[in-house]
């Protein structure tokens, strides 16, 4: 199988190279921010059986730091594969688009891919706008597109720039009994690792899957007792942690189209945070 794809260096990418041993890849390792540098690389790809555009900016304080160069990346980056796409002749191959459970409105409740669209913060809306672009020019020169709305997810890849790491660092280098003011713990998420997103990518690739996909569990996790785990694990009861109000929100798939596929998926926190907190790091 010939894949090409953009972000295969970042933690997801690695981990779909790690899963799809067989393929050969075509990597784009420009800036996709640079149109012509995209559409040079898609133009050279030769015959593909699949596209994957995974790279983007996830971090929500990196996006929001820099919103200008977010949207380069993840709104005109996302237009610039697909124009390339578009303007290149031939049948254009099966596409995957990565985006996030960020597009949705919060809700208590598992959020089918048909639940009301509302980003909580600036990451979503520019992914939601990646998801637009895709499908303004899958319209235009039909292509089969599949989109993934990926839950949140952790490695011990990940930069500090995460929730996880970010709350490990944070926790880590607290003094004795500290007390902590956290936003947005009391929100709920449905978590995931790489490895699991990558095995639904996988099935999509194999069942040529179009429409879109939320990439989940099916379960939610409380932040907050994300947050006590981890000091658990750390050896840091000490600590007083306290929720802040602001920034809660409440992200669980509904996994239904997704099982549909034959593919279910499960999260062990324990099994992540022994790999991301080793026990003689432990305090």
């Amino acid at each position: 199988m010939r894949l090409a794809a953009t972000g295969l260096s970042g933690v997801l990418g690695t981990a779909l190279r790690a899963r799809l041993k067989d393929v050969e890849w075509v990597e784009f390792t420009g800036d996709v921010r640079e149109p012509k540098e995209v559409s040079d690389w898609y133009a050279s790809a030769g015959r593909l059986d699949g596209l994957l555009h995974l790279a983007a900016v996830v971090p929500l304080r990196e996006v929001e730091a820099d919103l200008p160069n977010a949207v380069r990346v993840n709104v005109e980056g996302t237009c610039s594969v697909f124009d390339a796409v578009a303007k290149t002749a031939g049948t254009p191959p099966w596409t995957f688009l990565a985006s996030t459970s960020h597009v949705y409105a919060s809700s208590p409740g598992p959020l089918a891919e048909t639940a009301p669209l509302g980003p909580a913060n600036a990451y979503g809306r520019t992914k939601l706008q990646a998801e637009e672009c895709a499908r303004f020019y899958a319209a235009r020169r039909p292509l089969d597109l599949c989109v993934g709305r990926i839950f949140s997810y952790s490695s011990e890849r990940q930069p500090e720039s995460y929730f996880v790491p970010a709350m490990i660092r944070k926790l880590a280098a607290a003094p004795r009994g500290a007390r902590l003011e956290i936003p947005g713990i009391e929100g709920t998420r449905d978590f995931l690792t790489p490895e699991l997103i990558c095995r639904a990518i996988a099935a999509f690739i194999e069942k040529r899957a179009v429409g879109v996909y939320n990439i989940g569990t099916g379960s939610a996790l409380s932040l907050k007792d994300i947050v006590t785990a981890i000091a658990a694990r750390l050896g840091r009861n000490d600590l007083v942690i306290v929720p802040k109000a602001e920034g809660v929100v409440h992200l669980r798939a509904d996994v239904s189209k997704l099982r549909g596929l034959g593919v279910e998926l499960r999260f062990d926190l324990s099994e992540l945070l022994s790999r991301m907190i080793p026990a003689a790091g432990a305090r």
